[in-house]
């Protein structure tokens, strides 16, 4: 296979989606919150919700790229980076290729009217995501201490 790494957009979010909870249902960890709902309907779920994530949630952070296989076209993979925050950068215009385009007013009223629609489901335990959360949380801070990562 050969792949081609591409900036995402919110006409992405099924191929996407499909890629990010199939890789995920991998993990049975992961599978124990979504016991109660199938594949496709979480699938769906993130489909309505990737948009709005895409280009509203600390979007000027943010990078995502799609990995597509050149011969069929199929996304086969998604990665999103989080950039230092601004004050940290001598050069805020950073790696735009890869930041999501902003949306026209019409998709960014759409795009939050399909998050609202489409809420979190209810988890088996919430609890346990938050604390597998705040670790994660702590081990940004650690691994940001040492930036920045990114120079122009």
């Amino acid at each position: 296979m050969v792949f081609s790494l591409q900036p995402c957009q919110p006409a992405d979010a099924a191929n996407i989606a499909t890629v990010i909870v199939t890789a995920w249902n991998t993990n049975w960890h992961w599978r124990y919150h979504w016991e109660d709902l199938s594949i496709e309907k979480v699938i769906e779920w993130a489909t309505k919700r990737f948009p709005w994530v895409l280009v509203t949630t600390e979007r000027e952070r943010k990078r995502h790229q799609k990995a597509v296989e050149i011969s069929t076209g199929e996304v086969v993979g998604y990665a999103r980076w989080l950039l230092p925050p601004a004050s940290e950068l001598a050069n805020k215009d950073i790696w735009l290729e890869a930041q999501a385009a902003e949306p026209s007013p019409e998709d960014l009223k759409l795009f939050e009217r399909n998050m609202q629609e489409w809420p979190l489901p209810n988890f088996k335990s919430s609890e346990m995501i938050a604390f597998r959360a705040s670790g994660l949380a702590e081990a940004e801070k650690r691994v940001m201490i040492n930036g920045p990562f990114i120079s122009t």
